[in-house]
């Protein structure tokens, strides 16, 4: 066979030269497989080579095949992740710093290790549950913020805590907050947290000042009292995906009105499941933002309150249990409440799952603003308590106080998409803008001694409009 192939080809380029254009023959190849003549390495190229009988050769590179890398371990030492590269006779490595990034996070296991770990900042995690006071963690937090000597251009290092499904405690102390200020960026996540270090509702357990931001994320949570309290422009709060509960009373997130400095607070609120035993789970009282999207908020009394601020409720699940305690002693109160002029009590507040504006003259400034976009608002008597049916108030919304013209603070809350409501809607003499509800659902706003009732425009009012 192979010599009638050699005859084929002779025969060729006779025909070829004969007519004296043995440069422009046109021959098929017969090519071989291709074959390995240089083998790749992790960094170099290979080369592979085909051959046709006639005596031509063609090679083509063959990539460079990368690193195998074998896992991330860490030092003996603690300070450094490394890996090696898996392939024969090839002896890369690599070194990452411990704490530099997510994927080889800083590995602590006691008090200690964690408190130096979070002055440092970076990347934390946690192979034992770990216990540190608030006086600890703040000490730890204050080093992490302060400059070192003759550094002006200074920020704090974000600080990360990957609780790897273990549980961080901050320990019994008598009302003493832990404080995030300084632009720092602290975020705790994948496992427990205990808060016991406040023992009173206006004293959180983490402080979040102007700039700086805490996010919860993955978290079950207890807590004694008030959890978060944000305090000031871009203070940031992100709750994502936790499930926390309130143990003795205050709020799970609340702001201050103490004065227009603390101002600008951003509230994210997201898949998580805020109960508060005793009290209100969200306080919203000065101009920021509060955005709560696919959550559950359970509140003993109260759910949601914006006496000012715009907040964004999307598909947010309000449950509300109300003791005949809170009817009596709300009743009592409607006795100067109905006299607008008589709501004057800074922390005088309707009970009921949604709760917006204000009465008061002198704080809250700025106007409340709410979307409510699906979801569900839901006031009922407590297990074993027996409250009427008209007295359990779903949404009550009020404004009665600030500015002139223009410049008057307003509330307003807009319905849309299918928002299920079970309770009375409250339009407190009819001060506020609700817009968006289902025709069925009656809006009453007139106190008259004993309940509320459609509120009717006074006759000057009438000729007015």
């Amino acid at each position: 066979m192979k010599a009638k192939k050699l005859l084929v080809v002779l025969c060729a380029a006779v025909m070829c030269l004969s007519l004296g254009i043995l440069g422009a023959c046109s021959h098929e190849h017969e090519w071989s497989a291709w074959k390995v003549t240089t083998a790749a390495t992790c960094t170099e190229k290979g080369v592979e080579t085909r051959t046709c009988d006639c005596g031509e050769t063609e090679t083509r590179d063959i990539a460079a095949l990368g690193h195998d890398w074998g896992e991330w371990t860490l030092s003996a030492d603690g300070s450094a992740y490394t890996r090696a590269c898996k392939r024969d006779k090839c002896t890369a490595t690599e070194s990452k710093a411990a704490g530099s990034a997510e994927e080889y996070p800083l590995v602590v296991s006691d008090k200690a290790a964690l408190a130096d770990a979070i002055e440092k900042g970076g990347y934390i995690k946690l192979s034992a549950d770990a216990t540190l006071t608030a006086s600890e963690l703040n000490a730890a937090l204050t080093a992490n913020r302060t400059a070192p000597e003759g550094e002006e251009d200074f920020t704090p290092a974000a600080i990360s805590i990957d609780l790897g499904g273990k549980t961080l405690t901050v320990s019994d102390e008598i009302d003493t907050s832990v404080i995030i200020a300084g632009g720092q960026q602290v975020t705790i996540s994948n496992g427990t947290l205990v808060a016991n270090n406040t023992n009173a509702a206006q004293n959180a357990s983490f402080w979040v000042g102007a700039g700086s931001s805490i996010t919860f994320d993955g978290l079950d949570i207890d807590v004694l009292n008030t959890l978060i309290g944000p305090d000031g422009e871009n203070a940031r709060v992100n709750i994502v995906d936790c499930v926390i509960e309130s143990e003795k009373g205050g709020y799970i997130v609340a702001t201050n009105a103490g004065s227009q400095e603390n101002y600008g607070v951003d509230i994210n609120i997201s898949g998580s499941t805020l109960t508060a035993k005793v009290g209100m789970p969200v306080c919203m009282n000065v101009g920021g933002t509060l955005d709560i999207s696919d959550s559950v908020i359970n509140g003993d009394g109260q759910g949601i309150l914006v006496r000012a601020g715009t907040a964004n409720l999307t598909n947010v699940d309000i449950n509300v249990t109300v003791a005949a305690s809170y009817w009596n002693m709300f009743e009592t109160s409607m006795k100067f409440l109905s006299n607008p002029a008589g709501w004057q009590s800074g922390n005088m507040v309707a009970y009921g799952a949604l709760i917006v504006g204000d009465t008061n003259g002198s704080a809250y400034n700025a106007s409340a603003i709410v979307t409510v976009n699906g979801g569900s608002i839901n006031c009922v008597a407590a297990d074993g308590e027996t409250v009427p049916a008209e007295q359990l108030f779903a949404v009550y919304a009020v404004q009665l106080n600030g500015g002139d013209g223009e410049d008057a603070y307003v509330s307003e809350i807009t319905f849309s998409g299918d928002v299920e409501i079970s309770g009375q809607v409250i339009n407190f003499n009819n001060t506020a803008e609700i817009t968006g509800l289902d025709d069925s659902v009656t809006v009453l706003g007139k106190w008259d001694g004993e309940k509320f009732v459609k509120y009717q425009a006074p006759a000057d009012e009438e000729e007015a409009a």
